[in-house]
């Protein structure tokens, strides 16, 4: 085996070193899950050469991002790409799931007040964030960039996410 694959640590074993317990369990279910669905898990770009043990990764379907996860001491995050169409609405609705996306929604933590304020037509200081409505539900303080941001999903929010997941392969 070459340097260089020594030096591309496999998720799994990253999760086996970061979290404890259920987190363990049920982020190691959620990666098993990408790999039997054919999605291609590795490092996300500015983490890649590193040497942290923590930080970004991307799922990936047939080239396209489907989901990243954050890895850190204790605590994990998966935030599918949604795609918020009507077929989308409706499939959430059906499957009685918009309940776990509103409780996990991503407020805006000003992290690039420049380039959303001007795209909102505020000022960096006045502005906080997006107005969404997300299944006929309004939402204020949203960020731009990620809708729903499931930190350290129980099973019962880690079935939400694969269903998004499988919904989103099926359309691509």
């Amino acid at each position: 085996m070459s340097k260089q694959q020594k030096a591309k640590p496999k998720i799994e074993d990253i999760i086996t070193g970061l979290l404890d317990g259920e987190m363990k369990k049920n982020a190691l279910d959620f990666i098993a899950y990408l790999r039997e669905t054919k999605m291609a898990v590795s490092r996300a770009s500015g983490n890649a050469e590193t040497k942290r043990i923590d930080g970004a990764w991307k799922a990936t379907y047939k080239g396209k991002g489907i989901c990243r996860i954050w890895l850190s001491q204790n605590h994990w995050i998966a935030c599918p790409y949604i795609d918020y169409t009507k077929d989308f609405e409706e499939y959430i609705a059906n499957e009685k799931l918009q309940d776990i996306i509103w409780d996990n929604l991503f407020i805006c933590r000003k992290c690039n007040p420049r380039l959303c304020s001007s795209q909102a037509n505020k000022t960096e200081e006045t502005f906080t964030g997006f107005n969404k409505t997300y299944f006929g539900k309004e939402f204020e303080n949203i960020c731009k960039f990620w809708d729903a941001y499931f930190q350290n999903p129980d099973e019962r929010t880690i079935a939400c996410i694969k269903r998004i997941i499988d919904f989103k392969e099926k359309v691509e």
